[in-house]
């Protein structure tokens, strides 16, 4: 396997499966900004079927940064209350068994509680909130060797006394990121094998219920996509064989001119009639 310049990891092991959608939008948006020659590798550990074989594998050579996305912090099922935290601290220890260098939590799950969940896991960097953008400065930070990581938008980052600091973040243009191909995750193994494979329309919501953490980690102002983009992006994922679709906004009805946009165009191009969505 060759050296990559970032790993992309998937901790999400829940069953059944839930496609990381944060992945594939990371790998676009980064293809779209980094320079040629940039290598990524993605490690699923949601489908795999030997972990410790699979991170052997993948930090045969170190790569120059480790991502993990971290989408939920427990099970959200009140009977239960179990946490993922634990198990990604595990994983953690696992993988510093095997690469010394920087590892970066982000996702929606870490967004909710950033400095505690680095310190549990006894790790240096995070980014809160969206990471299409901070992650590609941050890898090129990386690249370079110069200038400073902590001056990126939404960076969380353990100071030389032990304290963790957070630079503001400032929710990205959404909208201006290019239809996602959808191309490094497995999305039709994922329906294959009964899971939910989903489709942002927008992010943030500007409601406040208590019970939400969208906010925190996707902003309280509506970042609206345009739906020919959205009906790009079903379309690619109907080619790849996946026909049930999950909409992942906050709420798709908030605002409800975006969604009767996206509906006229899905109906426009007949995608109707060939793929299912819930919200």
């Amino acid at each position: 396997m060759t050296r990559a310049d970032l790993l992309l990891i998937n901790p999400n092991r829940v069953r059944p499966p839930i496609a990381p959608l944060a992945i594939d939008y990371l790998a676009d948006a980064l293809c779209e900004q980094l320079p040629s020659g940039f290598e990524m590798a993605f490690l699923d550990l949601c489908l795999s079927g030997d972990v410790g074989r699979d991170l052997d594998a993948h930090f045969e050579r170190a790569p120059g940064l480790v991502g993990i996305t971290f989408r939920n912090t427990d099970d959200c099922f009140m009977a239960s209350g179990a946490s993922f935290v634990p198990e990604l601290r595990d994983l953690v220890r696992e993988m510093r068994a095997r690469f010394a260098g920087p590892i970066v939590l982000g996702g929606c799950g870490f967004s909710i509680m950033p400095e505690a969940i680095l310190s549990y896991c006894d790790l240096d960097w995070g980014i809160v909130g969206d990471g299409e953008w901070a992650l590609a400065e941050l890898m090129s930070a990386v690249r370079r060797g110069v200038g400073d990581p902590a001056r990126i938008a939404g960076i969380v980052y353990r100071t030389g006394k032990g304290e963790f600091r957070r630079a503001p973040w400032r929710p990205g243009p959404f909208a201006a990121l290019p239809a996602f191909r959808r191309a490094l995750v497995e999305n039709a193994r994922y329906y294959r094998e009964g899971g939910q494979v989903g489709i942002e329309t927008k992010r943030g919501c500007p409601q406040g219920c208590t019970y939400c953490a969208d906010p925190l980690s996707k902003g309280t102002v509506c970042r609206l996509r345009p739906a020919a983009k959205v009906a790009d992006e079903m379309e690619r994922l109907l080619e790849q064989g996946v026909e049930v679709l999950h909409l992942c906004d906050s709420e798709f009805n908030i605002p409800l001119r975006h969604a009767h946009a996206v509906c006229q165009e899905l109906t426009r191009r007949g995608l109707g009639e060939r793929a299912k969505w819930y919200t």
